[in-house]
C-alpha cells in the first residue's frame, strides 16, 4: 500500500484541531476513496502551547452537525468539555421610548433534542482542550502536535511536494500545506501571491469589550437591577410574569440576551459553567481606529452608547464590565478597574481564492468575519468537514491540487455570504439603519422599533442554518470526480 498522504496544518486552533481530527477518524467506508492510503498529520503552533483566547461562543446546529461529522464522539466531548445547551435567546431593545420591549425569543422546538436544533455555548479554551483531548487518544497514532513552529516561508519542492520553514530553520516537506493560521497568518499571503496586499483584512467599523464574572457577582451587580428595572416597566401582570420566567428563580438559567438600541448592542448569558457570567459591549467606531485595540473608560464607554443610560440594561452592564475578580477572591476583595479594552472587529471583505497549487487556507485565515451572527467558528468548522471529505476522496498525492481547487468553489460564496450578512445585522443591531424606527431630528438618535427590527433580522440566520450537509458534501465529491476525469490525457 501506498505511503500515508503527508499533510501539515499550521495553526493550532479550532478550525486546524478539527481538521485534524477529521484526517485521523477515517469516516464510513462509503465516503473514503478505494486504496486511500490513510494521512500522516502533522499540526504546527507557533505559540508554546494550544491555547485560545476571548469568551464562550455558541456552536449552532450546523456547527455542531459538521462537527459530529469530523469527531464522531462530538457530542460527548462538548459535554466534558463543560458545553451548556442554551434554552432560548432573547432580543431586547435598550435604549429609546421601547427600551424594555422584546423583538423577539427564539426557542428551539421541543422536537430538537439538546444536541441538533439548540445551541451549545462553550469556551473557546475548553472546546480546544476536548479537541486536542481527542487526538492525543490512543487510536489517533497519525497526528503529531507541534508547538514554538512560526511559519516563515512556503517554496515548492522539486518533486511536486510542498517544503514549509520554521524561523528556527527547521525544513519539512509535504504532500500539502493548509493555513489555519489566522486573518493575519502567512500561508494566506502565500496563497494570494500577488493579491495579498490588496486582499488583506479592514476593520469592519465595529468594536467590542467584554468581561467574565462569577454568576454571584453577576446577580448582584446586573441580574437583579436588570430584572427590577424590568419589572418597574411592566404595566401588566402577564408582562410581570413573563419578566420573573425570563430571570428565573435562581437567575441561573442558560438563557441569552441581547439588546440592541442606538450606536450600540449588548449581550449576556450563562458561561459553559454553572458559576460564570459573560457580558459583551458592542459599538461603532466614531472614526477609524490605528490601533487594533483601544482603552475605555466608563465615560468613553457612556459616549459610544447614547441614549442608553435611561434603559434597563446599560447602567448594570457599565458596571459589570469594569470589575476585576482574581481567582480565590471573595465579592468584599472585588476591584473596580479605571480601564478596559475594546478590540476592533475585522474581516475579510474579499478573497479572490482559498487555493494555491497544493496549499490553501481555510477559517480565519481564508475568511474572518465580525462575529455578529456568531458564526465564526462555525464556518471554520464545516471548513474542516469539507476538506476532509474532499481528501479522503482521492487515493493519490497528485489530486491534492484539485481537492483545493474544489474547496475554494463550494467554499466561497457561502463564506462570503457569512461575511456580508454578519456585518448587516451588526449595522441592525446598532441602529445604524434609521428606517427601522424613528431618528431624534436634533439629537440623531434612533429609537429603534422591536417590529421593524424583527422584520430585518427574521430571515438572516436561514441561509447559515437551514443547509444540508449531506447536499454540501456530495457536491464536493461530485465536482471533484469531475475535475478528475477532466484531466486524463
Amino acid at each position: 500500500m501506498a505511503a500515508p498522504i503527508r499533510i501539515a496544518i499550521i495553526g493550532g486552533g479550532i478550525g486546524g484541531l478539527t481538521l485534524a481530527n477529521a484526517l485521523t477518524y477515517q469516516p464510513l467506508s462509503s465516503e473514503v476513496a478505494t486504496d486511500h492510503p490513510g494521512f500522516e498529520v502533522h499540526v504546527y503552533e507557533a505559540k508554546s502551547e494550544f491555547s485560545e483566547r476571548g469568551a464562550g461562543i455558541g456552536l449552532g446546529c450546523n456547527a455542531k452537525k459538521a462537527l459530529k461529522y469530523c469527531i464522531p464522539n462530538a457530542n460527548e466531548m462538548l459535554e466534558q468539555a463543560g458545553g451548556k445547551v442554551v434554552i432560548s435567546s432573547l432580543l431586547m431593545i435598550g435604549s429609546g421610548q421601547h427600551a424594555g420591549a422584546e423583538a423577539f425569543n427564539l426557542e428551539p422546538s421541543a422536537q430538537n433534542d439538546a444536541n441538533d436544533g439548540k445551541t451549545t455555548n462553550i469556551r473557546r479554551p475548553r472546546l480546544l482542550d476536548g479537541l486536542k483531548t481527542s487526538l492525543e487518544s490512543p487510536i489517533q497514532q497519525r497526528c503529531s502536535l507541534h508547538t514554538r513552529k512560526r511559519l516563515a516561508r512556503i517554496n515548492p519542492a522539486s518533486d511536486g511536494r510542498v517544503e514549509i520553514t520554521f524561523e528556527n530553520g527547521h525544513v519539512e516537506i509535504f504532500d500539502g500545506v493548509i493555513g489555519a493560521d489566522g486573518y493575519r497568518g502567512p500561508v494566506r499571503r502565500h496563497v494570494l501571491g500577488d493579491n495579498a496586499d490588496k486582499e488583506v483584512a479592514t476593520a469592519s467599523g465595529f468594536w467590542d469589550c467584554r468581561n467574565r464574572v462569577t454568576l454571584e457577582t453577576a446577580k448582584k451587580v446586573f441580574l437583579r437591577p436588570v430584572r427590577d428595572s424590568l419589572l418597574a416597566r411592566a404595566t401588566t401582570l402577564a408582562e410581570r410574569d413573563k419578566v420573573e420566567q425570563y430571570f428565573g428563580t435562581d437567575f441561573s438559567c442558560q438563557r441569552q440576551w441581547g439588546w440592541a438600541g442606538n450606536g450600540g448592542f449588548i449581550l449576556h448569558g450563562m458561561g459553559d459553567d454553572d458559576n460564570g457570567f459573560q457580558c459583551i459591549i458592542s459599538s461603532v467606531e466614531k472614526e477609524p481606529w490605528k490601533e487594533r485595540q483601544r482603552l475605555f473608560t466608563k465615560e468613553d464607554l457612556k459616549e459610544h452608547m447614547q441614549g442608553w443610560n435611561d434603559g434597563p440594561v446599560f447602567s448594570a452592564a457599565l458596571d459589570l464590565m469594569f470589575i476585576r475578580e482574581n481567582s480565590g477572591q471573595t465579592d468584599d476583595q472585588q476591584t473596580e478597574q479605571d480601564h478596559i479594552y475594546g478590540y476592533s472587529q475585522w474581516h475579510h471583505k474579499k478573497t479572490s481564492t482559498y487555493n494555491n497549487g497544493r496549499v490553501c487556507v481555510m477559517g480565519d485565515a481564508a475568511h474572518a468575519s465580525t462575529p455578529w451572527q456568531g458564526s465564526g467558528a462555525a464556518v471554520a468548522i464545516e471548513d474542516a468537514m469539507i476538506l476532509s471529505h474532499l481528501l479522503w476522496n482521492i487515493s493519490s498525492t497528485t489530486s491534492i491540487d484539485a481537492a483545493f481547487e474544489v474547496f475554494t468553489e463550494v467554499r466561497k460564496d457561502r463564506c462570503q455570504h457569512v461575511i456580508d450578512s454578519s456585518e448587516g445585522t451588526g449595522s441592525i443591531m446598532c441602529a445604524q439603519r434609521p428606517e427601522l424606527g424613528h431618528v431624534d431630528a436634533v439629537t440623531g438618535i434612533v429609537d429603534l422599533d422591536p417590529k421593524l427590527v424583527l422584520n430585518a433580522l427574521s430571515a438572516r440566520w436561514d441561509r447559515i442554518y437551514n443547509i444540508s450537509h449531506e447536499d454540501h458534501r456530495q457536491d464536493a465529491v461530485e465536482r471533484l470526480e469531475k475535475k478528475l476525469l477532466r484531466s486524463i490525457p
